[in-house]
């Protein structure tokens, strides 16, 4: 005896049904979780996360980083090419850094670089100019 027609049909349709929501589960992603905006006063008051690097083309005797009061990286004796972690607080897009660096004696003028790579931001860098054995310069970093 043979089975009819729509006997066959159904289950073969109820097997590929099945097999369709399990490759669509498999295969849909999920959405992705919006990340929330901190207001701008806790950003600006904790400081964005960002990587400093400073390049100097003569090794320094020592050389600090401050933003206001507050001290962002000092070193003794540091390379030729630092990379430092720190939190830089904006005061709306900008940042407005110190630098301050001695040189040995008989250093001739050297250019000390800072870029600025800011999270969530794109990264900026600002060339100054020592004069003498020493710097003391201010940095002017913006974004839009």
């Amino acid at each position: 005896m043979t089975s009819s027609p729509l006997r066959q049909f159904f289950p073969a349709l109820a097997g590929a049904v099945l097999l369709g929501l399990a490759l669509y589960k498999m295969t849909s992603g999920t959405p992705a979780e919006q990340a929330v905006p901190h207001p701008a006063q806790e950003t600006a008051a904790q400081g964005v996360p960002t990587v400093i690097t400073v390049k100097c083309a003569h090794r320094p005797r020592n050389i600090s980083i401050a933003s206001g009061n507050a001290v962002l990286w000092k070193a003794e004796n540091p390379g030729l090419h630092e990379e430092v972690e720190c939190r830089l607080p904006l005061k709306g897009s900008s940042a407005t850094l110190t630098v301050s660096a001695q040189w040995p004696e008989g250093t001739p003028d050297t250019p000390v670089t800072l870029e600025l790579e800011p999270e969530g931001r794109q990264a900026a860098s600002v060339t100054r100019w020592s004069f003498g054995p020493s710097l003391n310069d201010t940095y002017s970093f913006s974004w839009k």
